[in-house]
């Protein structure tokens, strides 16, 4: 079994000169997650984990949403 962490971090558009179509007004993005997998036979592995995102645009305020997934894969 093993365990995988991670964090992703965007700051887009922040000098505000309408450049970035995606994010014309600026935002500020984050996304840490967690994962875990393991071995459930000799030919299956599971894998677990969830995120949390989270979003702050300027004079709209902020949005967090999050998820949760589940792999099984298999060898043959």
């Amino acid at each position: 079994m093993f365990w995988k962490g991670w964090f992703k971090y965007a700051d887009l558009n922040n000098d505000e000169e309408l450049r970035n179509p995606i994010a014309p007004d600026g935002n500020k993005w984050a996304a840490p997650g967690l994962s875990m997998e393991t071995s459930i036979s000799n030919n299956f592995r599971l894998q677990v984990g969830g995120f949390v995102t989270s979003s702050q645009i300027p004079d709209e305020g902020s949005d967090t949403s999050g998820g949760v997934f589940a792999n099984l894969t298999s060898t043959f």
